[in-house]
């Protein structure tokens, strides 16, 4: 679990516009609003991710033992900013949730994402201190095509094939929900043990990746 106030940050990360997202809800003017409802922390940590030149940022990457401050280029062209490394660390976190957050769709459809996401987070990894990071397997785009392909396929069917739905899996084995969709094919065999086994690992990656791949599927777990 991140701390709460990265969690916050994360919600209100783009609160004054970023680099690539340009409508802020509120201007600089506005911070001691923003810090009095949501926190010193979060708010900072907001500003930062609104206004640092991440792509330059993350191209040079420290390591999680680094200590002290850095000095940190501003997208809008204003000088830097002097942030301190654990600050990097949060900011690190938040990129990857914004990554994971924004890549479905506007039918709430998934999109190609998770293969990008995966090496991204690896990369992040010894930044952000996170060992269940780095054990993440990686995935190869050209699975991650044909996988969404295949769910695609099994969605539209009135009963999903079990047996797509475990090519679907061999191919990315990142998806909750194919897990989930298989559990209940397995329930309809009468098979509860390993249904209860598919449906811990789908819950196990909805908790991985803290939200929905396929967000037109509500389920319970």
């Amino acid at each position: 679990m991140v701390p709460e106030a990265v969690a916050i940050a994360g919600l209100i990360h783009s609160v004054y516009s970023t680099q690539f997202f340009r409508d802020g809800l509120f201007t600089i003017d506005e911070r001691d609003d923003i810090r009095a409802v949501f926190g010193p922390d979060a708010e900072r940590l907001a500003f930062y991710f609104c206004f640092l030149d991440r792509t330059k940022l993350w191209s040079e990457v420290v390591p999680r033992t680094a200590t002290g401050r850095r000095e940190c280029e501003r997208h809008d062209l204003c000088g830097s900013l002097s942030v301190d490394f654990d600050d990097i660390r949060s900011l690190a976190a938040i990129e990857c949730a914004n990554f994971v957050e924004q890549s479905y769709h506007d039918d709430r459809s998934p999109a190609l994402w998770m293969s990008d996401a995966i090496e991204q987070q690896r990369t992040f990894s010894d930044l952000i201190g996170n060992a269940v990071l780095r054990k993440i397997e990686r995935l190869d785009q050209d699975c991650e095509i044909q996988a969404l392909d295949i769910y695609n396929q099994c969605i539209y069917n009135q009963t999903p094939d079990l047996t797509l739905l475990l090519d679907c899996i061999s191919l990315n084995p990142h998806i909750p929900e194919l897990y989930y969709f298989a559990a209940c094919e397995l329930d309809r065999r009468d098979d509860a043990m390993e249904a209860s086994n598919f449906r811990a690992k789908a819950l196990s990656l909805r908790r991985m990746w803290g939200r929905a791949w396929d967000r037109r599927v509500e389920f319970e777990m």
